[in-house]
């Protein structure tokens, strides 16, 4: 004979009927059959998920069958997702900011010898990325890019046959437009054509190129160590180009010198002293 709490219930006594109707309706889901996953998991023993976790770190992940994401771990691409969620604003500030970080080193560039750049960017490879990022945002403001001049240059009145030295070449674009025998170089090596060097000291032989190019790529203190060691790789009759700001190679104007009278009068002059 079954239990009272299994007998059907024919008679209500009370607030206790509704216990014994939950009883029974809990009885008849106990009987139902699991789903095929349920019992897989019920079947299982403990040791079955620390097994399959050793098979999988013996086993590399494949593009079919990728590594199960664990506990804790972030889920991929959710830097894109983050990225895609920010607002105008956000993005705005952001791009301020990496604005004033390339002005930051633009004027590091410009503040340092060649030596010393070379030794902060090769510690700082992360910086000389940001850096031409910046320049590449920078250069499609120009009506014209002065690359664009050199290839034209270059293609139009030289021979194929000519060596060129490319000083300062950031990506090395030079060397994949023109025909000519490229030599890059500059601060860090971005690609298998760039050589990593301060380019007041090449790593060629004497009268070695034909043309030797500086494209917005005179930056430092010492700006003529720079000059002479293009004029150490030239051959006889070889070519300078170079591009670069106007601002920095111009005169002053007439317009902008000290007026007579502007000058200090007699009595604001300095005195000399005399000697005693």
């Amino acid at each position: 004979q079954k239990p009272p709490w299994k007998r059907p219930c024919n008679f209500k006594l009370g607030g206790f009927s509704f216990l014994f109707h939950s009883c029974g309706a809990m009885e008849k889901a106990k009987k139902q059959p699991r789903s095929r996953g349920a019992r897989r998991r019920r079947s299982r023993k403990p040791g079955d998920r620390k097994r399959d976790r050793r098979e999988e770190e013996a086993s590399p992940p494949t593009a079919d069958k990728p590594r199960k994401r664990r506990r804790g771990e972030p889920m991929l691409g959710s830097k894109k997702r983050s990225a895609a969620r920010k607002s105008p604003l956000q993005l705005a500030m952001l791009k301020r900011l990496q604005g004033s970080k390339f002005r930051l080193l633009n004027e590091m560039l410009y503040t340092s010898r060649g030596d010393e750049a070379l030794a902060y960017f090769q510690d700082n490879q992360e910086l000389f990325d940001l850096y031409h990022e910046g320049f590449r945002e920078q250069v499609e403001k120009w009506p014209e890019n002065p690359l664009d001049v050199i290839v034209d240059d270059i293609c139009r009145n030289h021979k194929a046959a000519e060596v060129v030295a490319d000083l300062g070449c950031g990506d090395a674009e030079l060397s994949s437009r023109i025909g000519n025998k490229v030599w890059s170089f500059d601060l860090v090596s971005r690609n298998e054509r760039v050589v990593a060097c301060d380019i007041a000291h090449v790593p060629l032989e004497d009268k070695s190129v034909d043309i030797a190019v500086f494209c917005l790529a005179l930056m430092g203190t010492n700006v003529a160590d720079f000059i002479r060691e293009a004029n150490r790789l030239l051959r006889v009759g070889g070519r300078l180009k170079v591009a670069e700001v106007r601002s920095r190679f111009e005169a002053p104007k007439v317009d902008d010198a000290p007026k007579v009278d502007d000058a200090p009068e007699a009595d604001d002059a300095p005195k000399a002293s005399k000697s005693p």
